[in-house]
C-alpha cells in the first residue's frame, strides 16, 4: 500500500506570500532613507535649542540664538531641549541649552520680556517652569551643577519681575538657588 505524500516539508502557500511583501516593505521603506539622505532632507532641518510659549505664540530658540516662530521651523528632535514632552535631555545635554540661552540674552535684552512661559523637564519631571510670574524648579539628587547652570534662566525670571515661586529642594546644592 501506497501513503499519501505528507504536507510537512511543504511551506504553507499564504506564509510565503506574507514573507514577500513584508521583505518587499522593508526595502522600500530603506531605500527611501538612503534617496532622502542623498538629497538633504534629513540635514536641511535645523536643531532647536528651546521650544517656548511667547507673548507671539510657540516661537523656537534656534542655532542663531533667535526665537524663530515655530510653524516656520522643522526642528530636528532633541539633542537639547523637547517642550511638554514629559522629557528632557540627558545631564550632559542640559548645560549647553542654558550656556546658550545666557548668550541669547546677552545677545537679545528684550527677549526674556516676550517669554510668557517656560518649562524644561528631565526625566519625566519639570525642572523648571515659569509662568505668569510663578516661577518653578525641581533638582534631582546628584545633580550638583544645575544650581550655576540655572541662573541665566533665574537672572530672565527676575528681569521680568517673577519672584513668586517655589524650589523643590531634592538637592543640597539647591541651597544656593533658595538664598537667592
Amino acid at each position: 500500500m501506497q501513503s499519501e505524500p505528507t504536507e510537512e516539508g511543504k511551506a504553507n502557500p499564504p506564509a510565503k506570500i506574507f514573507l514577500l511583501i513584508g521583505g518587499l516593505l522593508a526595502f522600500t521603506g530603506g531605500l527611501i532613507i538612503v534617496l532622502s539622505s542623498f538629497t538633504g532632507t534629513f540635514t536641511q532641518r535645523g536643531a532647536c535649542l528651546g521650544i517656548v510659549a511667547t507673548t507671539d505664540g510657540w516661537m523656537v530658540l534656534d542655532q542663531s540664538l533667535t526665537l524663530v516662530p515655530y510653524k516656520d521651523v522643522q526642528c530636528r528632535p532633541g539633542p537639547l531641549l523637547r517642550y511638554g514632552e514629559g522629557e528632557l535631555l540627558d545631564r550632559p545635554e542640559f548645560r549647553p541649552f542654558l550656556n546658550r540661552w545666557k548668550e541669547a540674552v546677552a545677545l537679545h535684552p528684550q527677549l526674556p520680556d516676550r517669554l510668557s512661559e517656560i518649562e524644561l523637564r528631565r526625566n519625566g519631571d519639570a525642572v523648571f517652569f515659569a509662568s505668569e510670574g510663578r516661577l518653578r524648579i525641581e533638582l534631582e539628587a546628584g545633580v550638583r551643577t544645575w544650581p550655576h547652570t540655572l541662573l541665566p534662566l533665574l537672572q530672565a525670571a527676575e528681569a521680568k519681575g517673577w519672584n513668586r515661586g517655589f524650589v523643590d529642594l531634592k538637592d543640597e546644592d539647591a541651597l544656593l538657588i533658595q538664598a537667592r
